[in-house]
């Protein structure tokens, strides 16, 4: 039976090791330009209960391990490129914006919403910035049911 992938029911990709070490390089740079601390960094990736000694690990070129982690972080990189999108000559807003409050997440922050709501307050920060970037190429106003 193929695995089916937890973001949209899709077969689940293969990543080769070094591409889950990209991957994973690429979401600890991610996490320090938006200056979270190793509990929220954790929480986001669905490994409450790893330690700092593993964060370390990823650090140095340990790959994520394939699964519920990898597709988080595919989902972090994925909301980051919807902020970029939106906010292509401001590279300071787009490192701040999953740190302000803001309405679509009941007045949190959505790095607040995503820790709470787990892989499916990722997925729901996602799909928001993917509404707000087509709402904007299209040049209509946005607005989310």
């Amino acid at each position: 039976m193929t695995e089916l992938n937890d973001i949209n029911n899709q077969p689940a990709p293969n990543p080769s090791p070094q591409e889950r070490d990209a991957l994973t390089q690429m979401v600890m740079a991610l996490f320090d330009h938006w200056g979270l601390d190793e509990e929220v960094r954790f929480s986001l990736l669905g490994l409450p209960d790893a330690t700092p000694e593993q964060l370390l690990q990823y650090r140095a070129g340990h790959p994520l391990q394939a699964g519920e982690p990898l597709s988080r972080a595919s989902l972090l990189l994925s909301i980051h490129k919807n902020v970029r999108l939106l906010y292509p000559d401001n590279s300071d807003l787009a490192y701040t914006w999953m740190s302000k409050k803001n309405k679509a997440f009941d007045n949190r922050t959505p790095i607040d919403w995503a820790a709470e709501k787990g892989l499916g307050g990722l997925i729901y920060v996602r799909e928001y910035l993917v509404d707000v970037v087509e709402a904007r190429f299209r040049g209509a106003p946005f607005k989310r049911n």
